[in-house]
């Protein structure tokens, strides 16, 4: 196997590695967890390769606040990212749709689902009641206050490529290294 066959080899594992970091259920401040609910963050993780460079993206936008997490106003988690204080609150069409992915509703004080109230209104193209804004609302804030943990899948994926292929690494290094010895 000679480098080229190498970066492509190391890209399809660490590209299928970050995927299974993605779905996989994790505890997260006391909480089991699972990040994707739609599925295409990990459906458009993707490599490329450019003379010695492999270089890894998305095609998510959010996939970099998912992998460094995001600052909250009053949580950090060291991110590059941060919401700020003061400033608007979190788009609910994002959050709408996340609470319809995984069947999120709103609960009375017994703990059971609560009716569906008369008054709707439209966020992003979903007409949803006013408890279900309401709790979208809360979720926003909550979000912007914590952050967003990060989950680095590519770092995991990566590590663990590197630990686990080591003897194929080594063999193809060695293939594409000539070494001379000159006594002129």
């Amino acid at each position: 196997m000679r480098f080229k066959e190498l970066q492509a080899t190391l890209g399809k594992l660490i590209v299928e590695r970050a995927q299974l970091e993605l779905g996989t259920t994790r505890t997260i401040n006391g909480k089991k967890v699972r990040r994707v609910a739609s599925d295409s963050l990990r459906k458009g993780l993707s490599f490329s390769s450019n003379g010695k460079i492999v270089k890894f993206n998305t095609n998510q936008a959010y996939g970099g606040f998912i992998h460094y997490g995001v600052n909250g106003t009053k949580k950090k988690w060291g991110s590059p990212f941060s919401y700020k204080s003061g400033t608007k609150p979190i788009p609910l069409e994002g959050i709408v749709e996340w609470m319809r992915r995984k069947g999120i509703r709103p609960r009375n004080k017994a703990g059971g689902f609560q009716k569906q109230g008369a008054k709707k209104v439209e966020i992003g193209g979903y007409i949803v009641s006013t408890q279900e804004a309401g709790l979208a609302f809360a979720i926003g804030k909550k979000i912007k206050e914590n952050g967003i943990a990060p989950l680095p899948y590519y770092d995991l994926a990566i590590g663990q490529v590197f630990r686990t292929q080591k003897a194929l690494i080594d063999k193809a290094v060695k293939k594409d290294i000539e070494l001379q010895i000159n006594f002129d």
